[in-house]
């Protein structure tokens, strides 16, 4: 199979947010009567990773949250998983 051309779409556009609820299931979309198979490509994900860069970005992160309240921070952060979300529930 030939490899599928790309078709950019801007990260603010309607269609973005549509495809951010999609999630890891494929989808159908439909048309003027034709139907679209759309599915995630894993493989895209790590086209461009580079590990020098990841790693400069973890160490340039060292220390960002020092001063927090470790204890508030994880009860916000059970909070939030604890709320259902369009598409995700709890």
């Amino acid at each position: 199979m030939a490899e599928r051309k790309p078709i950019h779409i801007e990260p603010t556009s309607e269609t973005a947010k549509i495809l951010r609820l999609v999630g890891d299931e494929p989808i159908t979309v439909e048309t003027g009567g034709v139907r679209y198979r759309i599915e995630r490509d894993e493989r895209a994900t790590l086209e461009n990773y580079d590990p020098a860069k990841a790693l400069a970005a973890l160490r340039r992160s060292a220390g960002a949250l020092a001063g927090i309240d470790v204890e508030a921070f994880k009860k916000e952060i059970r909070e939030q998983r604890s709320q259902d979300s369009k598409g995700r529930p709890a």
